[in-house]
């Protein structure tokens, strides 16, 4: 059978290392912190990503060799840090230096581009999602990507 991760707690005394029975229990709220302090305060990808590739190794080289007490600790950090970033990845999607939201549209362009879903029609408007594909400015056509909500009387 597989190996079975343990994780080592201070004891209610303080003196000794005791071993966690329920270790799923700190993970999962490393991660629901990470998850929270994500969407509160505007933590940029990059440093957490170099934080969390350089763990990782750190993490697997300790399991490998001994049950270090630093082992519970870096595991609750990495989970903290992979909180981040799945709440990041959900905030801040990445989209491509195409994207329809990156051109100023101050001006009037046209937009080219089909319609994604069925329109929401109601008594005071109309609802279009489009898929834009290419955008017309000053006579010349650019390719474009991503969706557009547009709503008419």
């Amino acid at each position: 059978m597989g190996k079975t991760i343990v994780f080592q707690v201070r004891d209610e005394t303080g003196n000794g290392w005791g071993i966690m029975t329920k270790p799923i229990t700190p993970l999962l709220i490393a991660l629901m912190t990470g998850i929270s302090c994500s969407s509160l305060f505007p933590i940029p990808d990059t440093p957490v990503l170099l934080a969390l590739v350089s763990l990782l190794p750190i993490i697997l080289l300790i399991s490998l060799k001994t049950r270090h007490p630093i082992l519970s600790p870096l595991l609750l950090l990495s989970f903290f840090l992979a909180g981040i970033l799945g709440m990041n990845m959900y905030l801040y999607p990445y989209t491509g230096k195409d994207h329809i939201k990156l051109f100023d549209l101050s001006e009037k362009v046209t937009i080219e581009g089909m319609i994604c879903d069925n329109p929401q029609v109601s008594p005071d408007r109309t609802e279009l999602i489009v898929s834009a594909s290419r955008v017309l400015r000053n006579g010349e056509y650019l390719p474009v990507s991503g969706r557009l909500l547009i709503a008419f009387s």
